[in-house]
């Protein structure tokens, strides 16, 4: 299994300024202090070493997880694929499986790149077998060197237990301790509890005498199948056994072993780190190399107590952990305390008088400074105010209080400003700065009142929640908006203006249309009335054809009441209202307007009306005067053309929503003005003022709306615009 792990905090970067990525390959899973200590250790050295861009990324292979070790074909191949793109500029490798698999792989997994191995026992065979530019860190993990400081410690030993598991791992480690063992001069009796149930290895243990020592060296797995993390089984093995348990990992220190001979991990690590220090800033392949760290006799003192083992015993240069401190090692803090207090009694006193002489200094300052402020803020058009809700009372600057008629010495309580404030909404702006004390949150609200005079004001008021420990304050500003406001209303207003006057200005474009189109059913109404004089003049005139007659003068009545309908509608200056619109109404409602003025243009008009359009949420004025404004422009950019032709099409389904397609057959909108059409004062036309479409964008903005623009295939071009549909009405429209 190949376990993938995120290495936080760990960007720096090259001195030269390119961007590096390095990545850790260690053969045991992340819980493993051999794989995280090491990978810690590489990873602070490296960003106390560079400065801008460096990634780390690390794998770890979980190699001892299973009994027969990595499968390196299937780690490989995830690996080649996952960095198949991405260039590594070096490889750390730790612990042999991982030696085994670059080895082995080295013409497909990360070909050329620089690899530096660790956690490597000296005289690995396959070190032999590394690539040029590849280098290791070993150490002298030899069982023998192990065992001798149990024969210092226990002079009547005889008999050494040999512990280990049944993973592939333990199996190596059982091979090599037998080898060392035989190698040596150590003649003691062996007793060998390998891959066995743990069960079963704990009872052994438990049965030795004073003439044993037990050697731990791994039990990834043991003889049932069971999985362990060895690091954490040690205090099992040592808390079981009868005999002391001597280890070749500095990770057993401290967790119930006697000791070992052995190197730490995070030597191993900061030597490996240093080597690519040394490469990476002045890129010298030279640097990587073979380093060998000797290993030292490491052992823990309170295991030596708890054996009654004699500490004079231990070889020169050992490294003893938890040793008992003297009695003034011991008892130093107590002393160095008492001297404290002695020493912070006399400091205080001193400290109390500078104190109060501060605390007089202090006073005065924070008086001039808040008097600044207030300076500041009275510039500003700016009302500072805070309320305490432990007291209910309101504090304000006096410029605060001019902006709400309140006088200088009024005593302020929340209910009060918010009257003067918000009026009838007081207790939902209430509610509003509960809640933000509460929650911690911000507290923003805008409010219009009226002042003596009856002139209206609009005030902004802006509150964030401070603590002075348990004691919480909404602190604010209060500032008058008004002319903001006013220039805000009279801006919305000369747009409705511009609006309405460009909607008259197209209408007025079209009036021998729309004159066409009255004098049509007017001209029809006076031949019916004349028509039907004549037949009452008869001696037997015909009843039903007068009826008939009469029937078309009301049909010609209603056809030309809607066109003047029409106009009044699109003439009139009402305020916007937003109702549930049918677009196919819409250009209905537009081509009757105008229709004699395309017959007069000799202009072909098409329409494909949608028969499943759903309802828009607008102002049906503002929507036609848009539709208005687009046909209108395609007329005339087919003025000059031969063929013309004018399709209106509506689409429920355009990205934006549903719309309308307006297309013409004219001269097409210009590459340059493409992204500037909508834009205002541009336009193609030799007498236009480029404001059209510009209003139509606003008019379309404010529904909620888009407009577009793009080359028509036929020749000429499309102009669209897309509305949302009702049933997913946005919050402006409310």
């Amino acid at each position: 299994m190949l376990m993938v792990v995120a290495v936080p905090g760990i960007t720096a970067a090259a001195s030269d300024g390119d961007a590096r990525t390095i990545l850790i390959l260690s053969s045991e899973d992340s819980l493993h202090p051999f794989g995280h200590v090491t990978t810690d250790t590489i990873v602070a050295k490296l960003n106390d070493s560079f400065s801008a861009d460096l990634t780390i990324r690390a794998e770890f292979m979980e190699s001892s997880q299973t009994p027969d070790g990595p499968d390196e074909d299937v780690i490989a191949s995830r690996l080649a694929a996952k960095y198949s793109n991405e260039k590594i500029d070096l490889v750390f490798a730790t612990g042999p499986q991982a030696l085994s698999l670059l080895v082995h792989k080295k013409a497909t997994l990360f070909p050329g790149t620089p690899v530096i191995f660790t956690g490597i026992r000296n005289g690995n065979p396959m070190l032999k077998e590394m690539a040029e530019n590849w280098g290791a860190v070993t150490t002298d993990y030899n069982v023998a060197s192990t065992v001798k400081l149990a024969q210092a410690l226990q002079p009547d030993l005889k008999r050494l237990v040999l512990v280990t598991g049944g993973s592939a791992f333990d199996r190596l480690w059982h091979g090599r301790a037998h080898e060392d063992l035989a190698a040596s001069d150590i003649r003691l009796e062996v007793v060998d509890l390998a891959a066995l149930p743990l069960d079963d290895v704990l009872r052994e243990l438990g049965k030795l005498g004073p003439d044993s020592a037990v050697l731990y060296l791994t039990i990834w797995i043991d003889g049932d199948g069971h999985k362990y993390q060895p690091h954490v089984l040690v205090e099992r093995i040592a808390k079981a056994s009868a005999a002391p348990v001597y280890s070749v990992y500095p990770t057993s220190i401290g967790r119930g072993v006697v000791g070992g001979y052995m190197t730490k991990f995070e030597t191993q690590g900061a030597y490996a780190a240093e080597m690519a220090v040394d490469f990476l800033k002045d890129n010298r392949v030279e640097a990587i190399r073979v380093i060998s760290l000797p290993s030292v006799y490491h052992v823990d003192w309170r295991a030596l107590e708890r054996w009654n083992l004699d500490p004079e015993r231990l070889p020169a240069g050992t490294i003893i952990a938890n040793s008992d401190p003297s009695f003034i090692e011991r008892y130093w803090d107590v002393v160095l305390a008492g001297l404290a207090v002695i020493a912070l009694q006399a400091g205080l006193i001193v400290a109390l008088l500078i104190h109060r002489r501060k605390l007089r200094q202090t006073h005065e300052q924070l008086r001039q400074i808040n008097r600044h402020v207030e300076i500041a803020a009275s510039s500003a058009k700016l009302g500072l105010w805070s309320w305490d809700p432990a007291t209910g009372l309101v504090w304000m600057t006096p410029y605060c209080r001019t902006m709400l008629d309140l006088s200088p010495d009024d005593r302020l309580d929340l209910d009060t400003f918010l009257h003067r404030l918000a009026g009838k909404t007081g207790q939902d702006t209430k509610n509003a700065m509960v809640s933000a004390v509460l929650q911690d949150t911000l507290f923003q609200a805008q409010f219009r009142r009226s002042d003596g005079s009856g002139r209206k004001h609009w005030l902004s008021a802006v509150g964030h929640t401070t603590k002075d420990g348990p004691i919480t304050h909404l602190i604010g500003t209060l500032m008058d908006v008004s002319d903001r406001r006013r220039a805000e209303i009279d801006a919305d207003e000369q747009r409705r203006q511009l609006i309405h006057l460009t909607r008259v200005t197209v209408l007025g474009e079209f009036s021998g249309s729309l004159a066409h189109e009255l004098n049509q059913p007017l001209t029809a109404m006076l031949a019916n009335t004349q028509a039907a004089q004549v037949m009452l003049d008869d001696e037997e005139p015909d009843i039903e054809e007068i009826k008939e007659i009469l029937e078309d003068i009301v049909d010609d009545n209603k056809r030309a009441g809607d066109v003047i309908s029409r106009l009044r509608s699109l003439v009139k200056k009402e305020d916007v209202a937003f109702r549930d619109v049918d677009l196919n109404d819409v250009v209905d409602g537009v081509v009757e307007l105008i229709h004699s003025d395309l017959i007069e243009r000799h202009i072909e008009l098409r329409t494909a009306l949608d028969p499943n359009m759903p309802m828009v949420r607008g102002d049906s004025v503002q929507i036609q005067q848009v539709l208005l404004n687009l046909v209108r422009n395609a007329c005339d950019a087919m003025s000059a053309s031969e063929n013309r032709q004018l399709t209106l099409t509506t689409d429920a389904a355009l990205e934006n929503g549903a719309g309308i397609l307006v297309a013409d057959t004219g001269k097409g909108v210009p590459p340059e003005l493409q992204d500037k059409v909508f834009e205002p004062f541009i336009t193609s036309k030799n007498h236009g003022l480029g404001l059209g479409l510009a209003i139509s964008r606003t008019i379309l903005k404010a529904h909620g709306g888009s407009i577009w623009c793009k080359q028509n295939p036929g020749g000429g071009a499309i102009f669209a615009f897309a509305l949302p549909a009702a049933e997913r009405r946005m919050a402006w429209a409310s």
